[in-house]
């Protein structure tokens, strides 16, 4: 198998955000309030969530909102509603009650759209869209966008990208998961010629209610997708429980993200050293850490296989990084793209855009997504 047949390289820059009711985690919690308004006034009825969380509700008529035992975390809030710009607050959670008030900005090209029916290439496009954002995995074959009409699909012919925004919130529903998902959309870029795909955004999620056998179900396949993930990775680093909970982790030598660099030849200890990860880890308060690495990471989760699916399009990094001390399992390359970035017990880190996974864990996108502190 040629070179670009191998690896094609996907990328995965997005802010793990989940959920819709009151968690709590163990330890501290805070109580997030605040008021939404524009120029005007309040507003009442603007979507209001914290990421990677449960909590999401809409204000009152008054403009408030009240979120109550919130966790300490990294959190990102934000504010949404049909007519204004979104609004966007990156919060680092301590001991102390969180209080805002936030002034919503009229989204004036929004007001000036004019409604435009798709056409066929649209539909082939919002097609690449759902594989490229909801994934490839056996969780996505059972995850649908409710409200598809409300994406703008834009392919540059000549450049081989599909865009993608919205400026509404799209709802998800993962009958696999037993999710349902809100999420705000600011980023989406695929390039079909190198196979890629980078975007961003911000999900919330409400667990389904079903049956008590489904509900079984869900569980199961909830831990299942949990396995392996990065939120499991960076959780397994903040603990310093990444050997107990499966992850083997070298630093490479070698290596070009997108892997376009890359000389496929024998693998050898001068292109993969083994290294104990909390030595990257510093601690920065009783919240949160620092993980620092100045090279790319090569991480192997040694507790489940591969999926055929993403054996079969040719992405696996084992392939490349062939090595009798490997065992097999799910291998992931991991870019820090900032000096630094901080984490927590969640799973969470900031900024989210500094880290770029590829392998497994980049192959790995919204239909497979849990919420954070999910094993908690």
């Amino acid at each position: 198998m040629k070179k670009k047949e191998l690896l094609k390289g996907y990328c995965f820059l997005l802010l793990f955000v989940l959920f819709t009711s009151n968690i709590c985690l163990g330890g501290q919690v805070v109580t997030i309030s605040g008021t939404v308004s524009d120029d005007k006034g309040p507003l009442p009825g603007a979507t209001v969530f914290l990421t990677n969380t449960t909590f999401m509700t809409a204000t009152d008529l008054s403009g408030n909102f009240k979120f109550s035992n919130v966790p300490v975390g990294n959190y990102s809030l934000i504010v949404k509603m049909m007519g204004f710009s979104p609004f966007l607050k990156s919060l680092m959670v301590g001991d102390k009650d969180v209080s805002l008030n936030i002034v919503l900005k009229t989204n004036t090209q929004q007001l000036s759209e004019v409604v435009i029916k798709p056409d066929k290439e649209w539909f082939k496009n919002l097609e690449i869209f759902k594989t490229q954002f909801l994934g490839q995995t056996a969780n996505a074959k059972q995850c649908r966008i409710l409200n598809a009409e409300i994406l703008t699909l834009d392919y540059d012919k000549d450049r081989h990208l599909l865009k993608a925004n919205s400026s509404e919130l799209l709802k998800i529903e993962n009958k696999a998961l037993g999710y349902k998902i809100t999420y705000l959309l600011t980023d989406f870029e695929y390039d079909s010629k190198k196979n890629t795909v980078v975007y961003s955004g911000y999900p919330s999620f409400e667990m389904m209610k079903g049956t008590e056998e489904e509900e079984a179900t869900w569980k199961e396949r909830r831990d299942k997708a949990y396995s392996g993930s990065i939120q499991h990775f960076i959780t397994s680093l903040y603990n310093n429980t990444y050997k107990q909970q499966g992850f083997l982790v070298f630093e490479l030598n070698q290596w070009t993200r997108g892997g376009y660099a890359y000389h496929n030849t024998k693998d050898s200890l001068y292109r993969k050293k083994r290294i104990e990860p909390d030595t990257l880890i510093t601690a920065l308060n009783t919240n949160y850490k620092k993980l620092d690495f100045k090279r790319p990471l090569f991480v192997l989760y040694q507790r489940k296989h591969e999926e055929p699916q993403y054996q079969a399009d040719g992405y696996s990094l084992s392939q490349l990084f062939d090595d009798k001390r490997l065992v097999d399992g799910q291998s992931s390359i991991i870019n820090l793209l900032a000096s630094s970035v901080t984490i927590d017990s969640k799973g969470a880190f900031y900024k989210p855009q500094d880290l770029f996974f590829e392998g497994y864990m980049g192959w790995q996108k919204v239909a497979d997504l849990t919420p954070f502190g999910f094993a908690n």
